[in-house]
């Protein structure tokens, strides 16, 4: 399956993500603590559990995924689907512990991060405005990503309306690699069409999914938002800035396997240490630094389940 229909998200509400993307706006690049970092551990596990369904999405259901399920024993699955192919495997559940929402969407691996990068040629194409009512009608995203979040939000988000309905929490979107794309996506989609949803979004290894007047709506409308980069990733700096797409601001940059990372503020940070300055070009990113680790981590089949 090609890569513009692989996709990774999941929703819920975690306050330490808000707490990196928010409280270091002060300044352009500021360290984080051990702390913070770790407090993303527990999304990382969520966003790895689709990736080891296993081939059936009653897995997911059954919280049988292996360590990634076992590290966040009290989730609690209400809906799962996909089927591996054209629809990735997804869950949605409610996390008592955090008092969290979750939807997380199975995400890349390696071999098709390798034909993303074989697919630079892309220009972002005009939103469905049904989709993201309201948004500045310059604002524009690549039609691959549209059509990855269209592929399932039949059944999404019907399942996230109920559990917000239900549990009446906060949420947060998470995703990996380019399904960090669809969960920015979602993002601003309940932003504009959930009245009181109080959305953040926390993503792990994101492509830039539009264009300038995308990633200053995203901003807007999702202004929790923390980006996580892992070493020199190639994979945040595609689709390119010379094809006229953009990353909002939030970016946390894993410097190495010892919890030292940074917050670059603004978008599209060129400040030392953030991801343009340490990859300005593909060749010099490590396509292997896409499945991490994320603080201890690796993402995707290749970590084992």
């Amino acid at each position: 399956m090609g890569w513009l229909v692989s996709v990774v998200s999941l929703i819920s509400i975690f306050p330490h993500a808000a707490y990196a993307a928010a409280s270091f706006s002060r300044r352009t690049v500021t360290s984080l603590s051990v702390q913070d970092v770790n407090s993303f551990i527990p999304l990382i596990q969520l966003a790895q559990a689709p990736y080891c369904a296993n081939g059936a999405a009653q897995t997911l259901m059954n919280w049988k995924c292996g360590k990634a399920c076992e590290a966040v024993p009290t989730f609690q699955p209400s809906f799962a689907g996909g089927d591996g192919g054209d629809v990735q495997f997804f869950v949605t559940g409610f996390w008592p512990e955090r008092n969290q929402i979750v939807l997380s969407y199975e995400g890349t691996e390696i071999s098709q991060v390798q034909s993303l990068l074989a697919d630079l040629d892309v220009t972002p194409d005009p939103l469905d405005t049904a989709l993201f009512p309201g948004l500045p009608a310059g604002a524009k995203v690549h039609g691959g990503f549209l059509s990855a979040f269209k592929a399932s939000s039949d059944l999404v988000f019907p399942a996230i309306q109920k559990l917000i309905e239900e549990k009446g929490t906060k949420n947060i979107l998470v995703g990996h690699s380019l399904g960090g794309a669809t969960a920015q996506l979602a993002a601003v989609h309940l932003a504009l069409t959930v009245p009181g949803s109080n959305i953040e979004l926390f993503t792990l290894g994101l492509p830039r999914v539009g264009n300038p007047e995308w990633a200053q709506s995203v901003t807007a409308k999702v202004p929790n938002n923390t980006r996580v980069n892992y070493k020199k990733d190639v994979v945040p700096t595609i689709p390119g800035r010379r094809f006229g797409f953009a990353h909002p601001a939030g970016e946390v940059h894993l410097l190495d396997d010892n919890n030292t990372a940074v917050y670059c503020d603004g978008v599209d940070s060129t400040e030392k240490n953030c991801m343009i300055s340490t990859v300005p070009n593909i060749l010099l990113g490590n396509i292997f630094n896409h499945v991490g680790p994320y603080v201890g981590i690796k993402m995707g089949k290749i970590a084992g389940c």
